[in-house]
């Protein structure tokens, strides 16, 4: 209530084109952002009964510590030291060949489709094709996926 009598008050003023001075546009500026923060909060509201952002937020939680979310994240732009193709990159003299088939770089879209990681992927996600978007949706069956198949996690 005292946001919409504050922000009534301050927004009269400056449709009136009153000079409002520095430290009411910095208290006017406050003002408009903790209104965005009530209003974000307010709209997750609804969200707290079984919704699938919570879901996975919570999920994203069960992860555990900072250096396997640091990993996962890593995993899922491709940029991670445990892909081949990405080790290469960093120091030419490794080998971005995959070393589980031996066939084409090791990318993260490789390993994802690789036919040496196909039992494992099909032990932890009950398929085979799995989108790279699948690292965000199981986290957990992604890092013991990478620990299984990529061996140095």
């Amino acid at each position: 209530m005292v946001f919409y009598l504050l922000l009534e008050v301050l927004v009269s003023a400056v449709s009136r084109r009153e000079f409002l001075g520095y430290k009411c546009c910095l208290l006017l500026r406050r003002v408009v952002l903790c209104r965005q923060m009530y209003e974000l909060v307010e709209s997750w509201v609804p969200m707290a009964k079984g919704s699938s952002m919570i879901q996975r937020t919570k999920q994203d939680l069960a992860v555990g510590s900072r250096k396997k979310n640091a990993t996962l994240a890593q995993l899922k732009s491709g940029h991670s030291l445990l892909l081949a193709a990405y080790r290469h990159r960093k120091n030419e003299e490794e080998s971005k060949t995959c070393p589980s088939c031996n066939e084409e770089p090791q990318t993260l879209e490789h390993w994802l489709k690789c036919p040496g990681t196909s039992e494992k992927r099909q032990e932890f996600f009950g398929k085979t094709d799995i989108s790279p978007a699948a690292l965000g949706e199981h986290p957990l069956e992604s890092l013991v996926l990478a620990r299984a198949t990529l061996g140095r996690l």
